[in-house]
């Protein structure tokens, strides 16, 4: 993950924790390999914890971990708008 993006998911970390609903992203980021079976003690956390969770541990997880983010969002019909400084996010 770049600077970039890792700045993005800090300064809009409040944002994302309250609004997105991680139980549903989690199968998603595991789908695409960004979270491992390992990282399954995360899916017990209640939401708010899991959400601030995912979002420090995700900078960590390789430099495409930010884009399957945003593609869990969308494929879980979430806001992804809000992480980009333009509102259009994409995905390459």
């Amino acid at each position: 993950m770049d600077i970039k993006q890792v700045l993005t998911l800090r300064n809009l970390h409040s944002n994302i924790v309250h609004q997105c609903h991680f139980q549903m992203l989690l199968p998603h980021l595991m789908e695409h390999v960004v979270f491992s079976r390992e990282d399954y003690p995360l899916c017990h956390k209640d939401c708010i914890h899991l959400g601030d969770e995912i979002l420090f541990v995700l900078p960590t997880k390789g430099p495409q971990a930010f884009n399957y983010f945003v593609r869990a969002l969308e494929e879980t019909k979430q806001n992804s708008r809000s992480l980009s400084p333009t509102g259009h996010q994409t995905l390459g």
